[in-house]
């Protein structure tokens, strides 16, 4: 066990799920250990691309309560996710937000919800769950790009003025500030209202002047 954990983090992923598929293999372990050992040998196989597979060992320890079944539950979701099986992806973050809402994860898996049904082009859901997302998690690393998705939903729908608005919640502290800021361009463009286009670009020129 030990060997797979040291071999994990080294990053020889492939060589440490082996070594846990012939800890797996020994006979009379505890179910401690077992399922600690199908959580490492879920990492290292996802880790190596073998998202399948991972999925199944992670699912397989996903229904107790504790600590690895809590972070097992929500990284299978993920790997559904990654493997763009967003209506899936969905289920199972429900699944994880209603079995364990007080947990540190509850803030990814909700906003992961909402950003299923963007990338799933069901953008009244997307809204919904974002809208909630804001609700429940106002002070999320993630808020910036519910703003941004939100604005986008509003783009896409033509509803330029609420797209703005959200764009422009982006704080000029946050890496997405300055696309954003491009995409109001783009609204203002929209709405055919060159004075402000003209005024916001003037703005980002400054605002990246300075920062330079």
């Amino acid at each position: 066990m030990r060997l797979g954990i040291s071999l994990f983090n080294l990053k020889k992923y492939e060589q440490a799920a082996q070594v846990f598929k012939e800890v797996k293999s020994i006979k009379g372990l505890s179910p401690k250990i077992s399922q600690e050992t199908d959580y490492y040998l879920g990492m290292a196989l996802q880790k190596s691309g073998l998202l399948s597979e991972a999925y199944e060992r992670f699912t397989a320890i996903s229904d107790s309560s504790d600590e690895i079944s809590v972070e097992a539950l929500y990284v299978s979701a993920v790997i559904l996710f990654d493997q763009k099986k967003y209506e899936q992806a969905v289920d199972k973050f429900r699944g994880f937000l209603s079995r364990f809402p007080g947990s540190k994860k509850a803030q990814h898996a909700a906003f992961n919800i909402g950003l299923a049904y963007f990338n799933l082009a069901r953008y009244k859901e997307a809204r919904d769950s974002l809208l909630e997302f804001v609700k429940n998690f106002p002070a999320s690393n993630y808020l910036s790009r519910s703003y941004f998705n939100l604005g986008e939903i509003s783009m896409i729908e033509k509803k330029y003025d609420e797209a703005i608005g959200w764009f422009m919640k982006v704080p000029a502290s946050d890496p997405m500030w300055l696309e954003s800021e491009l995409k109001v361009c783009d609204a203002y463009f929209a709405l055919k209202d060159m004075k402000k286009l003209s005024e916001k670009y003037r703005q980002i020129l400054t605002a990246v002047d300075t920062a330079s």
